[in-house]
């Protein structure tokens, strides 16, 4: 099982927060509500954890599952995306 805490902040191309201090979960919690394709009461529940501010834990099969809709998505700009997946990289 690897362990998601997507409680950081985005940053710009300077290092600053974005404004409105995007919090990384929550915005992958909009993103996972906001598919139409995929395992939806699993993409719901992840993303009620996440919007908490909260970690999710997952399994090899269903980490993918969530850098696939990240990397896929044209809802997510390079920024957001570079930052997100990097964070995930670094997960073991």
């Amino acid at each position: 099982m690897k362990k998601i805490d997507l409680n950081f902040e985005l940053k710009d191309l300077n290092g600053n927060p974005l404004t409105g201090n995007v919090i990384a979960g929550q915005f992958i919690a909009n993103l996972l509500v906001g598919e139409t394709q995929g395992d939806a009461v699993k993409f719901f529940d992840w993303a009620m954890t996440l919007n908490k501010k909260e970690a999710i834990s997952v399994d090899d099969s269903d980490f993918n599952k969530i850098k696939e809709v990240v990397k896929n998505s044209d809802k997510v700009t390079i920024l957001a995306k570079a930052q997100i997946l990097k964070h995930l990289e670094s997960i073991k």
